[in-house]
């Protein structure tokens, strides 16, 4: 698709753009240098967290094949390593994804995310209605990684996040009415270190159930869902004070003006 230029800024503010690292975007399979380099990285990320079975040799599954993935990579602009990537997947239902596929182990995990409710109402009921909306407002956010090794900068991981999610979610709210933003939501399993972390720095994240995925992993996993639209809103607005996410998350939303289908192979 290509954007819009009438369609207003994201915003306003007119803080300096700070770059954390170059980022890259494959809409589905078109880019297969950064699909290839991502597996191997999010397959190290994996194995790391005791995700996956030992004997299973590779992370390649149905979403790595489905034309609406989005894929993005940060990499550091001196040795040009990745080191942070995502995946969203647009989903028709929660239950449907790999996120919540994630969960069949741990059956506490699974009671726990069912009996969620906000605001009086079931969550996962509520995230199961935006596609009477509209279609590709529910999206499923996997393979959300870092560098996990002693060297790790976890500031700057932290800032090539919310540029990612600056990227992701500039690329998705092109294609949706106003209102429609406003009910774009992305589940995802990720880890303590983020959950606390993306909290800290002004992200609303919901955590609907937490626990270990497999009794062998090295450390708790958490199920959570967020409103990119509504989280934008809160960080960007300077009563908030949120300086350090503002600026890299904006920093995301102008780069996502830089990506379309014709432009990321």
């Amino acid at each position: 698709m290509s954007f819009d230029e009438t369609d207003p800024p994201i915003a306003e503010h007119p803080r300096p753009r700070h770059a954390t690292g170059g980022i890259e975007v494959s809409f589905g399979t078109q880019n297969n240098t950064l699909l290839n380099e991502l597996l191997l990285f999010r397959s190290d990320f994996i194995r790391q967290m005791g995700w996956r079975p030992a004997t299973r040799l590779n992370d390649i599954d149905h979403y790595d094949g489905t034309d609406a993935t989005l894929h993005l990579g940060i990499r550091d602009l001196d040795s040009e390593q990745l080191f942070a990537g995502l995946r969203l997947t647009p989903i028709a239902e929660v239950q449907e994804s790999l996120s919540w596929s994630m969960l069949a182990s741990n059956p506490a995990m699974i009671d726990s995310a069912r009996r969620h409710m906000i605001d009086g109402a079931n969550t996962l009921a509520r995230l199961n209605t935006v596609k009477e909306i509209g279609t590709g407002l529910l999206w499923d956010l996997t393979r959300l990684v870092n560098r996990l090794d002693s060297q790790a900068d976890h500031a700057r991981t932290l800032a090539g996040m919310l540029e990612l999610f600056g990227v992701a979610h500039g690329i998705i709210r092109k294609r949706h009415s106003p209102h429609e933003r406003l009910e774009i939501r992305w589940i995802f399993t990720t880890t303590e270190f983020l959950v606390f972390a993306l909290k800290r720095v002004g992200v609303n994240v919901i955590v609907l159930a937490d626990g270990h995925i497999r009794p062998e992993d090295n450390s708790k996993s958490y199920f959570c869902v967020v409103e990119p639209e509504s989280n934008t809103d809160h960080i960007l607005d300077p009563s908030n004070e949120y300086h350090f996410s503002a600026r890299h998350l904006e920093s995301g939303l102008a780069k996502s003006q830089m990506f379309s289908r014709s432009t990321a192979s």
